[in-house]
Order: structure tokens, then C-alpha cells, then sequence
């Protein structure tokens, strides 16, 4: 297996080192085959690499995602979690396909706007919605932005 190691920088996509170049490191794949994100030395390694040995950039996106996802719902105000919580699910509950336009106008806007979509992997993941296609915002904010559409799953 080849020794050489991959490493995501902020902004830069990844960069092989060894015979590359090597800056701060966000997020390090060796030749083990396992990833770390950040620089703290108590960071678990998790594995990245398929069944034959060879790194998986699908799989990578799917940790960070997963990592961002993580953090956008940690660091949520209760009370606006609680609230979109309950609009995705009212919305659900009526049957009808609805967006991320139709819980911004049932709810306060957070303190970022990606803890709304955290919100809606949350109710995904936990089988209350699914995902339907997809519909153009109609925010104005949004400037016609692309827009996931969703219908509840019960």
C-alpha cells in the first residue's frame, strides 16, 4: 500500500504530501487508511478507505458532511430547535411536499442559516420526512437558490 498521505486543507481541496507539499492540517488520511479531523492529539481515527485498500472521496464527503451536520445541530438554540422541530413536523404531518421556504415562514431564522438544513437531515434521519426532488426558493434572500423538497413519511 502506498505510503503517501493525503490532506485536506481549508479552502484547498486535498494535497498529497510526502513528495508534496504539506501546510495546517484540517483533516489527514495516512497510510493507515484512517482519518482525524483538527489537530488535537486525542482525536479518534476513523477509517476512509474501501474494502481494497484505496481511499474513498465519496466516503470522506459523507464524514465531513456528517461532521458539519454535527456541529450545526450541537451548537443550536433549544428553543429554535424545538421549534423547527415542531414546524418540519406539522409540516409533515399534512401530507404535502414543502421546502425549507415553507419552515422559514413558520419559524424565527436562526443564528446561521445552516442549522435549518441540519434540522431537516435530523428529521430525515430519524424517518419522519423523506426527500421528493427538488423546487426553486422563492426567498428573495435565496436569489432563486435550489431547494430540496420534502414529504413526511407517516
Amino acid at each position: 500500500m502506498n505510503t503517501t498521505e493525503r490532506r485536506l486543507h481549508k479552502g484547498s481541496g486535498a494535497q498529497e504530501t510526502g513528495a508534496g507539499r504539506q501546510d495546517n492540517d484540517t483533516a489527514t488520511e495516512g497510510h493507515t487508511g484512517q482519518l482525524t479531523l483538527g489537530q488535537d492529539p486525542d482525536t479518534v481515527w476513523v477509517p476512509v478507505t474501501d474494502s481494497d485498500g484505496l481511499a474513498s472521496l465519496a466516503k470522506l464527503g459523507r464524514l465531513l458532511r456528517d461532521e458539519a451536520i454535527a456541529r450545526a445541530n450541537d451548537a443550536v438554540d433549544p428553543w429554535w430547535k424545538s421549534c423547527a422541530d415542531t414546524a418540519i413536523a406539522y409540516l409533515a404531518s399534512t401530507g404535502l411536499e414543502f421546502t425549507a421556504d415553507d419552515l422559514r415562514a413558520l419559524v424565527p431564522a436562526p443564528d446561521h442559516p445552516a442549522r435549518v438544513g441540519a434540522r431537516f437531515s435530523a428529521a430525515m434521519k430519524a424517518g419522519l420526512i423523506r426527500p421528493t426532488g427538488y423546487a426553486i426558493s422563492k426567498s428573495t434572500t435565496r436569489h432563486a437558490g435550489v431547494l430540496r423538497s420534502w414529504v413526511g413519511t407517516r
